[in-house]
């Protein structure tokens, strides 16, 4: 009786103990328990079945020892009853732990792969326990837990054929998770194997679609080796065809890919357009984690776009109730807020706000967010005026995503840490990372202007004005075809700063005052203020 308790695990149930029983033994499971009880080999436990009495082995070596003690044979078979009973005393409650299925119909299947060639019972054993795998993995995403997701996924997709019908789909979700839990080549491999084996399946929708969440998961962790142009192109050419299949599962995903261009091409308005285009598409499709993945990005266009701060603030206030329970993209509604509170100078409330969706990522394992997390509570300290804060964490998120793999990171990250080092001073080590940052950055125009305005502060506090001015109005340039107001402001303060320094106050002025304007109509009142100080002083 003992050995059929271990197979069940550390925790047992009666009825489930009597089940795998035969004969006499079944009725005699009771007195059994009752025995070991006394002995203290097993005691009572609070049961997670309802209606099921439930005991604990008290030492997880015995229980060890027991399950070591029957043959493989045996422990397959009672693998397979304790999964069928366990289907029927849970019923519609195994929704909720679908892995714990999973794992029994597992087992069952490898240990009769240990014994020999499998047959077509055993093949049915594999599907099975591949499918409640990848039920309990995509639970585990809807609730943001990547680890869990990549454990799950990666076992569901090794026990299914190649050939098996949404094989490519689970691999996707599989290099979502692995990219979010920094196994990069792992995640290529996966988002690979998906793309090559769903163009064997001649669906038109189903081959648009994981194309298009593979570029997707590609170019957001700055895995895709094409230009932005190109991915745009792809992304256009889907939504067209798409529009022609009334597919709106796929086309929620294209949208979400044009929107990912403008990000990168600075271009927040139109970002915030695409999101709610992915948004409508994938409510009518159903799917629900598309439908996140959009708010996710409005949580991006909300605070770097040309909405007023606090028009943004109540837009991502109204986002996070909605979001209360989704944590995913509660922890991004609450990283927007913390942006959008610290623009008008209530630093405490910022600082609260990003603790807690910090909190949420470190829970869920998401290792990228945690370094976007980072990046973030960085640029919040410098504009507190609190650089070495700034600068830890700069240097965190560096480290963070350099695990990652990220390199794109270093063309956003660096240049932050470059400016912070130059307001402590250090200016040969603020030149050094604005090399690595010109190195590292795509010809996309926010990472263009990012290192030459870092540079040029650097360059005039090293008395090289004319360089440093021909860089400032570079930068300059190329932030006015963005919508990144106080970016663009930003590029304009640098200018001032080093026409300044370069004995050039006259010029300096207007290009001050069209900062304050800028800062203005976004809303952040710490920066104007500051410009207007500049004003006032010159």
């Amino acid at each position: 009786m003992v050995g059929r308790a271990s197979v069940i695990g550390q925790m047992f149930y009666r009825d489930a103990v009597a089940a795998l029983s035969a004969g006499a033994d079944r009725a005699a499971v009771a007195a059994s328990l009752r025995v070991l009880v006394r002995k203290e080999l097993v005691r009572p436990a609070a049961s997670d079945l309802a209606g099921q009495e439930a005991f604990r082995f008290r030492h997880v070596l015995l229980r060890d020892a027991a399950y070591a003690g029957l043959p493989k044979a045996l422990r397959a078979e009672l693998h397979e009853r304790f999964a069928g009973w366990l289907e029927e005393a849970a019923g519609e409650r195994l929704r909720e732990h679908p892995e714990l299925l999973a794992h029994h119909l597992e087992q069952a299947y490898r240990l009769r792969a240990e014994l020999g060639p499998i047959d077509e019972r055993g093949r049915a054993l594999a599907a099975a326990a591949a499918t409640r795998l990848v039920q309990a993995g995509r639970r585990a995403l809807a609730l943001g837990d990547m680890p869990a997701v990549a454990k799950l996924l990666q076992r569901g997709a090794g026990l299914l054929p190649t050939d098996a019908p949404g094989r490519p789909e689970v691999l996707v979700d599989l290099g979502a998770a692995l990219l979010e839990t920094g196994a990069i080549e792992q995640a290529d491999a996966a988002l690979a194997e998906a793309a090559a084996a769903v163009d064997q399946t001649g669906d038109p929708r189903r081959v648009w679609r994981v194309r298009l969440d593979c570029s997707l998961l590609r170019f957001v962790h700055g895995r895709d080796r094409r230009s932005t142009e190109e991915v745009g192109r792809e992304a256009e050419r889907a939504i067209a065809a798409l529009t022609e299949l009334g597919d709106d599962a796929g086309l929620a995903r294209a949208w979400l890919l044009l929107g990912e261009v403008d990000n990168v091409k600075g271009r927040m308005a139109a970002m915030a357009q695409a999101a709610e285009h992915a948004i409508g598409h994938a409510r009518r499709a159903g799917e629900l984690s598309k439908v996140d993945l959009a708010l996710s990005r409005l949580a991006i266009a909300l605070p770097f776009g040309p909405m007023p701060v606090e028009e943004a603030i109540k837009r991502a206030r109204e986002l996070l109730d909605q979001a209360r329970g989704r944590r995913r993209w509660e922890a991004g509604m609450l990283r927007a807020l913390a942006r959008l509170e610290a623009k008008r100078g209530r630093f405490p409330e910022a600082r609260a706000l990003l603790g807690q969706g910090k909190a949420i990522v470190e829970e869920l394992g998401q290792r990228f967010n945690l370094a976007a997390f980072a990046l973030t509570s960085g640029e919040i300290e410098a504009l507190a005026g609190e650089l070495v804060a700034a600068e830890q964490q700069l240097r965190l998120a560096s480290e963070l995503f350099g695990r990652l793999g990220d390199t794109w990171s270093v063309s956003v990250v660096a240049p932050n840490l470059a400016e912070v080092l130059h307001l402590q001073g250090r200016n040969e080590e603020a030149r050094l990372l604005t090399e690595e940052a010109e190195a590292a950055a795509e010809p996309d125009i926010p990472e263009q202007f990012l290192w030459r305005k870092a540079r040029a502060r650097v360059l005039a506090a090293q008395g090289a004005g004319e360089e440093a001015v021909r860089l400032a109005r570079e930068a300059v340039d190329l932030a006015a075809q963005t919508d990144h107001l106080e970016e663009h402001a930003d590029t304009l303060m640098t200018l001032a700063e080093v026409l300044r320094q370069a004995g050039r106050a006259a010029e300096a002025t207007p290009a001050v005052r069209d900062a304050l304007r800028l800062y203005q109509q976004k809303g952040n009142t710490v920066l104007a203020r500051r410009a207007q100080e500049a004003l006032g002083s010159a």
